[in-house]
């Protein structure tokens, strides 16, 4: 009887697993038919990495979803070297926020940098903007627009670049919108996406000081 009962558990747990298995590649092939759609639509969200055991799949199949490409090291180096001033749209008056960290340490390696916040009035020094069109109307020469937004921002950002003739666009890293930024690049502005300017000046500039 004892007998009958460990036979008949272990066939159960086994169909179960079994069930369980199929049910997961269901699942993920599900996942992987929608994500070409979310993506583009709203770009490598960082709510994808809340599903566990999707992170790395998720984060692959954008890589080769994307067809964008961001400008060589070289070209970079150049930008850097040769920018003077940064506006970065979205920049914190909290000091927690990564926003204001790298714009002070922007402001530490040289560069003028121009908050672009309709919510502050000033922050590290200087005069907060509520628009971009703001900011070059008093006269500012803007070299960068650093942009700490979600990516359903970037769109009217790039709007405003394009319109203004600003020559540089800079997606901070998580900062993933690929149709606005391939529409920035063809609009003739030097665009990197999902790249830290912090650690790019460390890693391209600073490293050769």
């Amino acid at each position: 009887m004892f007998g009958w009962f460990v036979w008949g558990r272990s066939t159960y747990l086994y169909r179960l697993k079994k069930s369980n298995a199929r049910a997961d590649r269901y699942r993920e092939r599900r996942f992987l038919r929608a994500l070409p759609r979310r993506l583009s639509q709203a770009g490598y969200q960082a709510g994808y990495n809340d599903r566990p055991g999707f992170r790395r799949l998720c984060k692959t199949r954008h890589q080769i979803i994307m067809s964008f490409k961001n400008p060589t090291d070289s070209d970079i180096r150049s930008l850097l070297t040769d920018a003077r001033t940064i506006a970065v749209v979205g920049l914190s008056a909290r000091s927690h926020r990564p926003s204001h960290g790298v714009s002070r340490a922007l402001q530490r390696f040289g560069y003028r940098v121009i908050p672009v916040n309709p919510g502050i009035d000033e922050v590290l020094g200087e005069r907060s903007y509520p628009t971009l069109a703001a900011a070059v109307e008093a006269g500012l020469k803007i070299d960068i627009v650093d942009v700490f937004r979600s990516p359903g921002h970037v769109e009217g950002i790039v709007s405003d670049c394009i319109e203004l003739k600003l020559p540089a666009l800079w997606l901070q890293e998580g900062v993933i919108a690929e149709p606005q930024a391939a529409r920035a690049a063809d609009a003739g502005i030097f665009t990197v996406m999902d790249r830290c300017i912090y650690k790019e000046y460390v890693r391209l500039v600073g490293a050769g000081k």
